[in-house]
């Protein structure tokens, strides 16, 4: 099960100290991957995808409200029949 417990905003070297976003407005060019209005999940690798899951467990971790920027509103992770 892939639980999201945040995202990290500030990358870091093994040991380095990182911020984590646990909810809130992110920006960052990496989200241009994404559309405005896509509900993003939390993928099987621990990536942020805007594919919903199919089987396994599924976790709405935010949206994407405009151009490179996201809104973090974790829900609880549920059990896919």
């Amino acid at each position: 099960q892939q639980t999201f417990l945040g995202l990290v905003v500030q990358a870091g070297a093994s040991d380095d100290e990182v911020v984590v976003l646990t909810q809130g407005r992110a920006s960052d060019a990496s989200f241009l991957r994404f559309t405005i209005g896509d509900v993003l999940f939390i993928g099987d690798d621990g990536m942020l995808t805007n594919q919903k899951p199919l089987t396994g467990y599924m976790q709405i971790v935010g949206s994407v409200t405009a151009t490179q920027e996201i809104v973090l509103m974790p829900a609880m992770a549920i059990l896919l029949q």
